[in-house]
């Protein structure tokens, strides 16, 4: 019987593969053994980070966006208030590198299209190629829509003049 505890004074959990709880410590649930197994990675994950060069290449090189293009999408974006649009914006500017847990790092990959997912391997890896799938994504959407707008275009019928 396999079982879950936590220490009361690290709060390190452990798999308990013989059911056995070590005295002092805690019986926790599989779903409070997985969050705390996922926040762990997250915040793993929020320590990754690339250089300011780094980023802008691989925004060059996935969607052909420059420095000034996404602090241009930045500054016009609707959803923000003026205290978020700032701090983006300064962290943007200033940032000498760039960590993943930035929020203005999530933003700029909505606007981009871009998964959380996609953002993760992306500061994993340092490969501007895992955000492609975005790009190729959109495009598809693209050409989806134009390809059925030309479909029901050629459905209807020709106005002819008399």
């Amino acid at each position: 019987m396999i079982k879950y505890a936590k220490e009361n004074k690290e709060g390190k959990i452990i798999i308990i593969p013989n059911g056995i709880i070590p005295k002092g410590w805690i019986e926790v649930t599989q779903e409070e053994f997985n969050a705390e197994k996922a926040q762990k990675k997250q915040e793993e994950l929020d320590k990754l980070s690339m250089t300011r060069g780094d980023m802008f290449e691989a925004l060059i090189l996935a969607f052909g966006k420059t420095k000034a293009d996404i602090r241009k999408m930045i500054e016009d974006a609707e959803d923000l208030t003026d205290m978020e649009r700032a701090l983006y914006l300064n962290r943007f500017d200033e940032a000498l590198d760039f960590y993943r847990g930035y929020p203005v790092i999530n933003f700029i990959g909505q606007l981009l299209g871009v998964t959380s997912e996609q953002l993760d391997r992306f500061f994993e890896t340092k490969d501007y190629k895992e955000l492609l799938s975005a790009k190729k994504e959109s495009k598809t959407e693209e050409t989806n829509s134009v390809g059925k707008a030309s479909e029901s275009s050629s459905n209807q019928p020709a106005n002819e003049n008399r």
